[in-house]
């Protein structure tokens, strides 16, 4: 499957329909888009969280026990694909991490294969991004106060660089409109997130590891602000595969969903994922020479540095 007419664009909040503005650090981004997108899989329309891989032999993320799980997981899956599989995986990552959502009850079929190492290195920015993305939702059916506290009071002692400013603090979760006062480092720690998600769509989806030399390039927004709905209006087109996260006995309602598109030659995948009615992130993964192809490299980053 190939992609045809894959261009760049760069667009200013407000300039035109399309615009899609990250209001954290108030720069120019990209959006791909596909002229043409040759890809049968569009067809097959909506998967379910909980098939395991989309395609090919590798199945991620079964119910089973936890240790059998683990331990099935490892086998088939044995090398990290976060680091480029350069070293052995000993441990299963939560991909969104667990935090993100209420309870903890996280989509099933998102856990892969992970050294301690990456494990390790993405931790503390784990902790800050699933602090937005529960902040940021507007759907009150997603809250919960107790844990909501926790998870402040995280914020306050290992991050209190990272909090919002606010001049009052209102009672509804969904009025906080965090995304307009968000600073730099902030914005950086959610996209370093935002980077390893992508990277583990790319596994999920693409049935490989992406190498070291891969570029990713990623971004977000607050998805109920009319300039930033109307830039992912713009990426929804071109990624017609869906993915809805469930769980068994558990209804996750809108708590995560991704779309996607792929191709193998060129090697390219764009990516959106939403949680909820709050956090969206936008990006694509591709190889070195098809980065470079659809744009400079000033907005891409190398997998080898996707957690710097």
């Amino acid at each position: 499957m190939i992609w045809e007419g894959l261009a760049c664009c760069r667009l200013h909040m407000g300039q035109r329909e399309g615009a899609f503005f990250d209001r954290s650090s108030k720069r120019q981004v990209r959006l791909l888009y596909l002229k043409n997108s040759l890809m049968q899989e569009s067809d097959k329309g909506t998967m379910k969280g909980d098939t395991g891989a989309f395609c090919g032999s590798i199945k991620i993320g079964f119910p089973m026990g936890r240790s059998r799980k683990k331990k099935d997981l490892l086998l088939k899956n044995p090398y990290c694909c976060f680091c480029g599989g350069l070293e052995r995986a000993t441990t299963i990552d939560h991909v969104p991490a667990r935090t993100c959502f209420p309870g903890r009850a996280f989509p099933e079929g998102f856990e892969f294969p992970s050294c301690k190492s990456c494990q390790n290195k993405s931790r503390q920015d784990e902790q800050a991004f699933a602090f937005f993305v529960r902040i940021l939702d507007h759907n009150d059916q997603n809250h919960n106060s107790e844990e909501l506290n926790r998870m402040i009071s995280g914020m306050v002692n290992n991050h209190p660089h990272l909090i919002p400013y606010f001049q009052s603090v209102s009672t509804s979760v969904g009025e906080f409109g965090i995304a307009n006062v968000v600073n730099e480092e902030t914005h950086n720690v959610i996209i370093r997130a935002a980077r390893k998600i992508g990277v583990a769509i790319y596994y999920r989806e693409q049935q490989r590891i992406p190498t070291l030399e891969h570029q990713i390039w990623a971004t977000w927004c607050q998805v109920q602000y009319r300039d930033a709905n109307e830039g992912l209006e713009n990426f929804v087109k071109m990624t017609p595969l869906v993915t809805i996260g469930t769980r068994r006995n558990v209804d996750l309602g809108d708590r995560f969903t991704y779309r996607c598109n792929k191709a193998d030659d060129p090697d390219i995948l764009a990516f959106l994922a939403t949680f909820g009615k709050g956090m969206a992130i936008v990006g694509a993964i591709a190889d070195s020479v098809s980065a470079r192809k659809i744009d400079t490299a000033e907005d891409w980053t190398s997998v080898a540095a996707m957690f710097d």
